[in-house]
């Protein structure tokens, strides 16, 4: 029904034990990019969106294999900070970085965003002012 590659049902199953894409790569001598891209390839063909719900269609597609039951159960959410801050592999999208963790560098940004967003308002509407004045000084007296 399902067809994974053999790597594709290793990696899904070492996610199934809840181990997280560096921790696959170092077992399976590969890098966490490829494991990240072995599993979103798995994703696809199993039809779903994250790791509990491939290791619990694994489960059912597969029942002799040595998938441990409880262990999508058990798996984290994917959105969760690891203890140095990080990120687990696989949980944001492509191109798509998660805020920076510091308040004080959070508050610098907006600030940062403020002032920029300020700049360019003035810079629009002195434009406007200065195109509307000129056309007032080129419009003919009877247009004034």
């Amino acid at each position: 029904m399902v067809g994974l590659t053999a790597r594709e049902f290793e990696c899904v199953q070492l996610a199934g034990q809840r181990l997280r894409d560096k921790e696959i790569a170092a077992k399976l001598g590969i890098s966490p990019k490829t494991v990240a891209n072995t599993l979103a390839s798995a994703y696809r063909k199993l039809g779903v969106s994250d790791r509990l719900q491939a290791a619990r269609l694994l489960g059912e597609l597969y029942p002799g294999q040595s998938l441990p039951s409880d262990a999508a159960a058990e798996l984290p959410p994917l959105d969760r900070a690891d203890s140095d801050g990080s990120v687990a592999s696989g949980t944001w999208r492509a191109g798509y970085r998660p805020p920076p963790r510091g308040a004080i560098l959070r508050l610098a940004l907006i600030l940062v965003f403020m002032i920029l967003s300020a700049v360019l308002a003035l810079g629009f509407s002195a434009i406007l002012a200065g195109g509307m004045s000129s056309l007032q000084t080129t419009a003919p007296a009877t247009a004034r």
